[in-house]
């Protein structure tokens, strides 16, 4: 994985149409392990399987297995609302899309409810950064993905 999606580790071909990938030095490996547990949470959020949303929760440790029912309901609902551009058909528009302030705004509020009560291993934050530098990167290049047909192809 890119260690540091920020435009000058990234070149736009315009000959073959790719995005490719500069400074190889800022890449780390990603355990098998956890790419399978994210992959099993894209899989559960797009097909609406709360079962499965809540398994790979506590597997990734967003909720401990003994978490109040309302908490574990509140995550799961926080983790489904940042799925959105994965469920969203056709292209998703990061450039008309409010969905970072909504999530923020929602996990802001559930961190002062209390809800979170474990915290997850730091591979897994160090993902979450990832994803929020794509998101942006994404939002502010004002790109339209097709990212329901992308996930689908992945899972």
């Amino acid at each position: 994985m890119q260690t540091d999606p920020n435009f000058g580790n990234y070149l736009y071909d315009a000959a073959s149409r790719r995005i490719v990938l500069l400074d190889f030095g800022a890449t780390k490996p990603v355990a098998p392990e956890l790419v399978e547990q994210y992959r099993r949470l894209a899989a559960s959020a797009i097909g609406g399987d709360r079962a499965g949303m809540r398994a790979a929760s506590v597997a990734l440790g967003y909720v401990g297995a003994d978490d109040p029912d309302e908490h574990v309901e509140a995550m799961m609902d926080l983790l489904a609302l940042a799925a959105e551009p994965l469920r969203h058909p056709g292209h998703y528009d990061f450039g008309l899309s409010d969905l970072f302030e909504r999530v923020y705004h929602r996990g802001r509020a559930l961190f002062h409810s209390g809800v979170f009560s474990t915290a997850p291993a730091p591979e897994t934050l160090f993902l979450h950064r990832k994803f929020m530098g794509s998101f942006m990167l994404s939002r502010r290049l004002r790109a339209r993905v097709e990212l329901s047909e992308m996930a689908h192809l992945c899972l």
